[in-house]
């Protein structure tokens, strides 16, 4: 992406691509400090877009491996917020957000567009 892409901004109450794309690694960032009780991301650091792009990825893959290999239940009851919430709440936020950089309504335009 060109930096004029990460700081546009479609509309005014909409976020930058930029914000979404933080937005999104915070999503990843939320779902691995809630399931796994160790090896948290406790990264405070700026990254640019390729090492934030690869970190939520890794996120999101440690999360995954940990819930495919674990030999015993989660205790769902004992977490204080529900277990599945923990996972599709931020999973499904990123996945409209996903889609609202492809396709979403421009105010200053008036009309729906497409980023290619």
């Amino acid at each position: 992406m060109r930096i004029e892409d990460f700081e546009y901004k479609p509309s005014e109450s909409g976020r930058t691509s930029a914000e979404t794309i933080e937005h999104i690694y915070g999503l990843s960032k939320f779902i691995r400090n809630s399931v796994l009780s160790n090896n948290k991301d406790t990264n405070v650091s700026e990254f640019n877009f390729k090492d934030k792009r690869k970190q939520t990825l890794l996120n999101f893959k440690m999360v995954s491996d940990v819930l495919r290999s674990a030999e015993k239940s989660f205790k769902l009851e004992d977490t204080e917020v529900p277990f599945w919430n923990i996972i599709n709440g931020p999973i499904s936020d990123a996945l409209w957000h996903c889609g609202t950089k492809w396709f979403y309504y421009d105010e200053r335009l008036g009309i729906h567009l497409i980023l290619k």
